[in-house]
């Protein structure tokens, strides 16, 4: 039995987001007579959202026994357990988690970080089907 999670680009969570920072920007442009450029950039700086939105991209990721398999776009890839030394999680300072292969020949492989999931499951899914892995937290560099 795998492990396998997916991420879709359009989410509701990410939809109520950009309404309400519309909805701030235009109150600020009504009620506080905010500068159209203030109005127009933070409208453009939406644009990226909405796109990812639009074309509604999903990221994977699968883990078993035999290999550890992901998918973000156009980018794919796998890795046998066989070629996997340890697995490298890291907590950055956004809370945001950073997922690095180390390669028993000593490479390195970090995942597009659309396709890591929470911590929880991930770390359970880890130990679940034998891979090595090291928790860092906060860490700036490396």
């Amino acid at each position: 039995m795998s492990f396998a999670h997916e991420n879709r680009a359009r989410t509701p969570r990410k939809l109520i987001i950009i309404a309400v920072i519309w909805a701030v920007v235009l109150g600020l442009y009504i009620v506080l007579d905010a500068s159209w450029i203030l109005v127009l950039l933070t409208w453009l700086a939406t644009l990226p959202a909405l796109y990812e939105m639009w074309l509604n991209k999903t990221a994977s990721l699968c883990i078993s026994e035999q290999e550890i398999s992901w998918s973000s776009g156009r980018y794919k890839g796998r890795i046998a357990a066989a070629d996997i030394a340890m697995v490298r999680l890291d907590t950055r300072l956004d809370f945001s988690l950073k997922m690095t292969l180390i390669g028993a020949e000593g490479g390195r492989l970090r995942l597009p970080f659309d396709v890591v999931p929470k911590a929880g499951p991930l770390e359970a899914a880890l130990k679940t089907h034998g891979y090595p892995y090291q928790r860092h937290h906060f860490a700036l560099l490396n």
